[in-house]
């Protein structure tokens, strides 16, 4: 009977297996990682008793885990990404939120203040009104504030987050190691697996997971490693790596996640992704920056835009205005917008800013700047797309500055080194830092400081434009001196039409006799039907007015007619223009030649084809002394070959008024006999008869737009004299000397040459004829005046009309509609967008984000909902099928024990045979 009670223990032994596996899997069904566990049950070796191989039972082999490995590191991935939606979207939500909520947001801020503004524009005079713009411009930079405090809690919360998440991770990297060790341990003194310490070991590798996206490799022995972000080796066997939260190495408040090992600390930010450490970090990248630095930009754009367009006008003081919000130049704020890089080499003494130079160019991005390791030349990279936006060498001396996207970055002092590492925030505190200079209702400046007048004598139907101070400063931040006296404007202008095609604009100091601008404005093209504007608008443009020794009037020629017109005696000469890059200083030369007696319209023709000229000729020459002739033939005046002087039957015509007599008279017909000349009117030629303010005597004055030389002509009975004057007031005679013989002379025109900025015209020779010296102080005069009017509709000769300073024009609102128009005009993103469509952009653009991540969230889930019920048909406790093997493994279990009953009861029958 031996053989058979051993067999039966067998299988009441392997039943006991069998029923405390079940009970174990039923006891831990919601344990969370437990694994369901199964007993593999094998056969005893047979025993030959000579008729044949009998059995010896059963024996149970391995309790085994019922795990799909791939199922393991699938969950471990869609646990990952799941995290990493769900830290996402929880704080885009926040921020989201706080952007879109009107009693949060900045949108309802606007349109409050948008709307005083408006008010007050309706009723400049009213103090109420204005008091009420002072405050609203207080609460808009206060909301500005608040929102960019909650934001930056927000971001404390991420560094928070991260501060926890690294503990958790360092927890759970240790457990694993001190796991990994037992698991070895187990292995060692025993052939079976530790099951438990596995599943403990799963569960805390899917933990790590929900933190951060992790690698895990079976190293063998039982030992798996566990690696991040790019090959970081968090778990190596039995040793835990130690993450730690530090600043970063270039902005300290924001915090960075290193990886700590033997050889040191090593910042892994940018290659963690996945888990609750990735969802923080692309957050805090991809959002939370761009929120930052896209409110900033619009506080500041808004502080310039309103601080430049209320510089423009005058108070109830007349007094410019001054900074309606504060200044975003201030150098207190200016020096916060650098930060160096924290293993830059010592000393610690760079000093940098940031100033804004072009609000429109602004964008909404931090800027890098390395200088490279083996020189001075250095770099700066646009951060959103990594453009790089300058490039250079270290200044060599200080204070030095560059410039790039709408700012200017200062060098003010320090010892800049190879390998030094600066990150440049230019926006990022800008809705922290703006805030309402504004006190008094006084000094808001509705008014133009700019008046202008038609004269009420006008004969044509031209209409000057209102005008506006574009700028009281030149491009280099030089005040301009129109406006330079308080509560004048010096000098006021005057625009003169000296014909309908042409003007000059003169100084107005003295009504009564009006002088030319230094430098001049004159004989300007007008285009009837068209706006003529009457300034500049390049606020780095110059003019050079030739002055040459050459120009004007030459020698007398007399003799035997007709005598062929006088060479101006004009030299040749090579002008050059040069053009600078501001950014690069790279030089590029423009050149012409001029040829010997180029008249001067032919000179400003070539150097008006050059890039960044304009020049304008002109000619202008005074006949006097009338009374030294008669109207006896052969009296005969000729300029450019057009004789003036009527005759009719071979003599005199009875019309001509005698110049021996009625000077005045024979000085008004010669002006009508030039201004009913088409070929003259062709030529841009025309006369004023007139009165010499000195002497009293009858003048003629004659002009040519256009620069053409003019050749003068004097056939008349012999003694008799006629005087001609150039522009500069140098005199010739000409003398009769009876029939068919002449005397003439040429006066060559002059001309102005305008320049665009960063343009500068040079001579050669140095000394010229035409331009005199080319290497003097003053030889180019700003010709920017910061003022802009326009004139349109058709002139005549003698119109006029006047710009002074807008005194006491409290009435005016003509600023506090510009101050108004800032809420429509397109001044963000290079003109693309207004303040208003750049926070609706900004807020769009973070709920399209908030929107997608809780779709991603969904998606997110739903896969990993079946990753777990995948991976839980596999390993799962099933307590159903639990309680089937409950009442098979019973059933064996009784079975095995009847077994046992059988063979106690054949043994006991058989001891009673004896």
């Amino acid at each position: 009977m031996p053989g058979l009670l051993d067999t039966a223990v067998t299988g009441l032994r392997t039943s006991q297996t069998a029923l405390r596996t079940t009970g174990q899997n039923i006891a831990n069904a919601n344990t969370p990682g437990y694994s369901r566990q199964s007993i593999e049950v094998a056969t005893n070796p047979a025993q030959n008793n000579g008729a044949g191989f009998i059995g010896n039972g059963a024996r149970v082999t391995a309790i085994e885990r019922t795990v799909d490995e791939f199922l393991i590191a699938q969950l471990r991935t869609d646990t990952s990404l799941h995290a990493e939606l769900s830290a996402f979207n929880e704080n885009i939500r926040q921020l989201d939120t706080l952007l879109s909520d009107p009693s949060t947001g900045l949108s309802q801020g606007l349109d409050k203040f948008f709307a005083t503004m408006e008010n007050g524009a309706d009723d400049p005079t009213s103090i109420p009104s204005r008091q009420l713009i002072v405050s609203e411009a207080d609460n808009l930079a206060q909301r500005f504030n608040t929102l960019y405090d909650s934001i930056e809690t927000v971001s404390k919360n991420v560094n928070q987050k991260l501060g926890v998440a690294v503990s958790q991770i360092n927890a759970l990297a240790t457990s694993i190691a001190e796991i990994n060790k037992n698991i070895a341990q187990s292995i060692g003194t025993s052939d079976q697996p530790p099951n438990d310490l596995l599943d403990q070991r799963e569960e805390a590798l899917r933990q790590l997971s929900e933190l951060v996206s992790i690698d895990v490799v079976d190293q063998g022995d039982g030992l798996l490693n566990v690696s991040i972000g790019s090959g970081q080796s968090l778990v190596v066997g039995g040793d835990a790596r130690q993450l730690a939260l530090v600043d970063g190495v270039l902005d300290p408040q924001q915090k960075e996640i290193a990886y700590q090992d033997s050889v040191g600390s090593q910042v892994i930010s940018s290659f963690i992704d996945g888990g609750e450490v990735g969802g923080l970090l692309d957050f805090r990248e991809s959002t939370l920056s761009t929120a930052f630095n896209e409110l900033g930009r619009i506080a500041m754009v808004m502080s310039d835009s309103f601080n430049d367009a209320h510089s423009k006008g005058i108070d109830l003081n007349n007094q410019f205005g001054g900074l309606f919000f504060a200044d975003v130049n201030d150098p207190a704020v200016a020096s916060t917008r650098v930060f160096g890089d924290s293993n830059n080499a010592p000393p610690s003494d760079r000093v940098m800013s940031v100033e804004l130079t072009d609000a429109s160019q602004l964008t909404a991005s931090d800027y890098v700047l390395e200088v490279a390791s083996g020189d001075t030349s250095y770099r700066v990279t646009r951060e959103t797309d990594g453009a790089v936006v300058f490039s250079g060498a270290l200044p060599s001396s200080f204070p030095s500055s560059i410039e790039f996207d709408g700012v200017q970055l200062n060098f003010s002092s320090g010892s800049f080194q190879a390998g030094d590492t600066f990150l440049i925030q230019p926006t990022r505190t800008g809705a922290r830092d703006i805030a309402s200079a504004l006190e008094r209702p006084d000094q808001l400046a509705f008014a133009s400081p700019l008046v202008t007048t038609s004269d009420s004598g006008n004969i044509g139907n031209a209409e000057i434009s209102a005008g506006s101070l574009v700028s009281l400063e030149d491009v280099n931040g030089v005040a301009l001196p129109l406006f330079d006296t308080t509560g004048q404007m010096s000098p006021p202008l005057l625009v003169q039409f000296n014909t309908p095609t042409s003007y000059d604009v003169l100084d107005n100091s003295d009504p009564a006799n009006p002088v030319q601008l230094d430098p001049p404005i004159r004989n300007q093209t007008y285009v009837p039907g068209q706006t003529n504007q009457l300034f500049t608008q390049d606020s780095g443009a110059s003019l050079i007015a030739a002055n040459g020794a050459s120009l004007g009037i030459g020698a007398v020629t007399a003799g035997a007619g007709p005598l062929p017109a006088n060479p101006n005696g004009y030299p040749s000469e090579i002008l050059s223009v040069t053009y600078t890059d501001p950014a690069t200083g790279a030089t590029q030369v423009q050149s012409i030649s001029t040829g010997p007696d180029d008249s001067a319209k032919s000179i400003a023709s070539q150097l008006s084809n050059l890039s960044g000229v304009t020049a304008n000729a002109r000619n202008e020459m005074t006949l006097t002394g009338f009374a030294g002739l008669t109207n006896n033939t052969p009296l005969q005046v000729d300029i450019n070959g057009v004789d003036l002087v009527e005759y009719t039957a071979g003599v005199v015509d009875g019309s001509v008024p005698n110049p021996a007599t009625d000077s005045a008279g024979f000085n008004a017909y010669l002006a009508d006999r030039i201004n009913a000349d088409p070929t003259l009117q062709a030529s841009g030629v025309y006369a004023v008869a007139g009165t010499n303010a000195i002497s009293g005597n009858p003048e003629l004055r004659v002009y040519s737009t256009q620069g053409d030389d003019f050749n003068v002509t004097l056939e008349a009975q012999g003694g008799e004299t006629l005087t001609v004057n150039d522009y500069n007031a140098t005199a010739a005679n000409l003398t009769g000397a009876g029939a068919g013989n002449e005397s003439t002379v040429t006066i060559g025109g002059t001309l102005d040459v305008e320049v665009s900025s960063d343009y500068a015209l040079t001579t050669n020779p140095i000394l010229s004829s035409l331009f005199g010296d080319s290497s003097a102080v003053g030889f180019s005069k700003s010709s920017y005046l910061g003022i802009e009017a326009s004139i349109n509709g058709v002139a005549d000769q003698g119109d006029r009309f006047t710009l002074d300073f807008n005194a006491d024009g409290i009435s005016d609102n003509r600023n506090a509609l510009d101050l108004v128009n800032l809420n429509s005009q397109q001044v963000v993103d290079d003109g693309l967008k207004t303040l208003s469509d750049s926070y609706g952009t900004l807020v769009e653009l973070v709920s399209i984000q908030t929107n997608a991540s809780g779709i991603n969230l969904e998606a997110g889930q739903q896969v990993l909902n079946q990753t777990e019920d995948l991976r839980n048909s596999v390993s799962g406790v099933n307590l159903d099928e639990e309680a089937a093997n409950l009442i098979q493994f019973e059933q064996i279990y009784n079975a095995n024990a009847q077994v046992i009953s059988v063979a106690r009861d054949l043994f006991d029958r058989l001891i009673s045979i004896f």
